[in-house]
């Protein structure tokens, strides 16, 4: 763990934090080659066919942008 220490300013500036978690389900398609068995998946999943299932998430990421500058940084991986 890092611990790092937070220096108290006057000019503290507001930022939206955006958090992003991934999800994912493993579904079985018969297709000729793999961007047909692709196509066929995102169809299934548009029609609801393919329903990824409430799990928890492969990945979470995590960035930032300065509300007042428009700044933002890279996404990273938490």
């Amino acid at each position: 763990m890092i611990k790092r220490n937070l220096i108290k300013s006057e000019n503290n500036n507001t930022y939206t934090v955006t958090i992003e978690e991934h999800i994912s389900g493993e579904f079985h398609v018969t297709a000729g080659d793999v961007f047909q068995a692709l196509e066929l998946a995102e169809e299934k999943y548009r029609l609801g066919e393919f329903v990824v299932l409430p799990s928890p998430p492969t990945a979470r990421l995590i960035m930032a942008e300065n509300d007042e500058t428009g700044d933002v940084t890279e996404w990273k991986e938490f």
